[in-house]
């Protein structure tokens, strides 16, 4: 479900919709159980964990990945800087094959699930992308910008969070910290 009081989409034009009050108190991110760990996209907090479908039809998670690096990027076929971003992507998970897992969560709830695959096969993505088509993993994540890289530490913790596209060499910096 898309949050109604935040815009957060990137418009064709490539400018960024965010609206008034994004943030209201520090504690807008958090969400947590009472008696359980901190879950928040925030850094330092316990990831949150989703099951997605992929575009191959097999339901993926962050957890699945636990002890090791994780890096979960949300994109959409008709974001510009998505489109930027998805070749340094793909090279950086081809690099890191077996050493860090990436994610990709494609905001199918705002675009086509053809266009997605395409997309896809198009920057030649080997890795797990998955289709938010209810926006589940965009709300649990706060994403209110695309594309956003978010960077998982080996005990799914959230090493970083980057709002806008995200090079390789960005990529290496993080990931080499986290082995």
């Amino acid at each position: 479900m898309i949050k109604s009081k935040v815009m957060r989409w990137m418009g064709a034009g490539g400018g960024v919709l965010l609206a008034a009050g994004l943030m209201l108190g520090s504690g807008a991110l958090v969400k947590s159980a009472e008696a359980g760990p901190q879950v928040s996209s925030r850094q330092g907090a316990t990831a949150p964990d989703f099951a997605l479908t992929d575009f191959q039809g097999k339901q993926q998670s962050v957890s699945q990945f636990k002890g090791k690096p994780v890096v979960v990027n949300f994109w959409a076929s008709w974001c510009g800087p998505c489109r930027e971003e998805m070749p340094e992507l793909a090279r950086a998970a081809d690099h890191w094959q077996g050493k860090a897992a990436f994610l990709g969560v494609n905001l199918t709830e705002r675009d086509s699930v053809p266009v997605a695959a395409s997309f896809l096969e198009k920057y030649k993505v080997a890795y797990p992308n998955v289709q938010d088509d209810k926006g589940q993993a965009a709300d649990l994540y706060d994403i209110f910008v695309i594309p956003t890289t978010v960077v998982i530490d080996k005990n799914g913790q959230v090493a970083a969070r980057i709002q806008g596209p995200v090079s390789e060499k960005q990529l290496d910096q993080l990931l080499q910290k986290l082995l």
